[in-house]
């Protein structure tokens, strides 16, 4: 039987406090510097759109953004596997391929709140019908269940 002394067990209690407490405060630093550069960002894209440079922002409210984090743990064999879950971004596959070491990704999602309009076209045809975004995001969820993909923006064409 393995005997833990008090101190022991109390020294682990604490580095896990500390330890937890460090990632938390790092992981709210690096969001809320992430969300101004997506800010930053959103007012030069409205601009060079013709709209207000606060158009996206005000679309975008805080609540409704998030900071994805993802962890691709080391591939024994990478040269076996040809890529995990697969993604589309604006039509182009992406696949992330096994490698030797562990690394990790982060994304931060500027998202309109569920009741603002997505597409307002500047195209006369517009390229998109007016859906919302909580009609986007049931309509990719119906599509990862009956598909296993994320159909995307093909399902809004007019």
């Amino acid at each position: 039987m393995t005997f833990f002394p008090f101190f022991s067990l109390a020294f682990w209690y604490f580095y896990q406090i500390c330890f937890y407490s460090f990632y938390r405060l790092t992981m709210k630093f690096f969001s809320q510097t992430v969300s101004g550069l997506a800010k930053t960002l959103a007012e030069v894209l409205a601009e060079n759109l013709g709209l207000k440079p606060t158009y996206l922002k005000e679309s975008c409210p805080p609540y409704s953004s998030y900071l994805r984090l993802n962890r691709y743990p080391p591939c024994l064999y990478p040269s076996k596997v040809f890529g995990f879950e697969q993604w589309s971004l604006q039509s182009i596959k992406h696949r992330v391929v096994g490698a030797q070491v562990e690394r990790f990704s982060a994304a931060h999602f500027l998202c309109p709140s569920n009741d603002d309009t997505i597409i307002e076209s500047c195209n006369q045809p517009a390229v998109y019908r007016e859906f919302g975004f909580s009609e986007y995001k049931r309509q990719v969820e119906r599509d990862v269940q009956e598909t296993g993909n994320k159909i995307g923006l093909e399902r809004f064409l007019p």
